[in-house]
């Protein structure tokens, strides 16, 4: 078999460029009756009656539904099955009409006309009876006989199409123009509701991967406050001998460097009552002069807990810490 680029049959005609056959208006009675046919046939295959009362009233005209990938899709399949139906339809339809069209042809037709002028005379002899005289043709008639005879030819020749042959044949006989029109209308249609489901299925994606990353956002900004607040609430000063045992290490070893700061019974030089020390530890971990005072208290009137504190600022000072860590 040749490759298609060494066939030059294959290449389209120039004087049919910027041309479309199918919405030219049809000029000729062939193109007219094409059209017609067309016409009805889309009238007939894709018509959609009219909505009942009942659904007319029941709907809610006034809601507008939001377009979706999933509701064009479902567009989709519902076109294609109307289109697959119409074609099964018209496929019927024509070969029905070929069928009828066949046989009529073929019960009409006249063998006799086929015959050699002595073989019709002998058909007409054996037709007419034993005693049937000779029939005689003159020139006038053999004319006659074979005019009629060639335009027999020309109208048995002259049927409908057979509708499954191949719409790319070359012989104009065996393409069933219906067929292609039905085609290029369905091809019209269903390639921009394609298209616009794919942009739907795209504007979709971008906004699921955007809902995916806030949503992400929002948890990483969850955790992100939680370990916040519980850092906060770690390093929180306490406010009884309950709650200074549930703090961590770290914080009851600041805790008691804070307290062994000051003096048993405030510092006089300051009006909060505390040393410049403290003062500096004050704003170093963000505590109040309300929140050190429960503590300070405890720490001035309780001397087990005193004693405690200052065992425990005692052997923090002699454990070897990280120079990051003033206190």
């Amino acid at each position: 078999m040749k490759p298609f680029a060494s066939n030059s049959n294959r290449r389209p005609n120039t004087r049919y460029l910027n041309h479309n056959g199918f919405r030219d208006p049809p000029v000729t009675p062939l193109q007219q009756e094409e059209a017609h046919e067309h016409a009805l046939n889309v009238l007939k295959f894709y018509s959609v009656p009219p909505p009942s009362l009942d659904t007319i009233m029941s709907k809610d005209w006034t809601r507008i539904d939001t377009e979706t990938s999933s509701a064009v899709n479902e567009q989709i399949d519902d076109f294609e099955r109307q289109h697959s139906k119409a074609m099964e339809q018209l496929c019927d339809s024509t070969v029905a009409a070929y069928h009828t069209d066949r046989h009529y042809r073929n019960m009409s037709y006249n063998e006799l006309l086929d015959l050699e002028p002595h073989e019709r005379k002998q058909s007409v002899k054996e037709a007419r009876g034993e005693w049937a005289m000779d029939t005689v043709f003159t020139a006038t008639d053999e004319r006659e006989l074979s005019l009629a005879k060639s335009r027999q030819n020309q109208i048995h020749n002259k049927r409908v199409p057979y509708p499954f042959h191949s719409t790319y044949s070359r012989n104009p006989l065996r393409t069933l123009s219906t067929i292609s029109r039905l085609r290029y209308s369905y091809l019209k249609r269903i390639i921009p509701m394609r298209v616009r489901r794919d942009e739907l299925k795209e504007k979709e994606r971008e906004t699921e991967l955007q809902r995916e990353y806030n949503e992400r956002r929002r948890e990483e900004e969850r955790k992100r406050w939680e370990e916040e607040e519980r850092r906060r609430k770690a390093a929180q000063f306490p406010q009884s001998l309950e709650e200074f045992k549930q703090k961590g290490v770290d914080v009851q070893r600041r805790v008691a460097r804070f307290l062994c700061l000051g003096d048993m019974f405030g510092h006089k030089g300051s009006e909060s009552g505390l040393s410049p020390a403290q003062e500096k530890m004050l704003k170093e971990w963000k505590w109040t002069v309300e929140e050190v005072v429960p503590m300070k208290r405890i720490f001035a009137t309780n001397k087990t807990f005193a004693a405690e504190m200052q065992a425990l600022d005692i052997a923090n000072q002699s454990v070897t810490r990280d120079p990051r860590n003033r206190y």
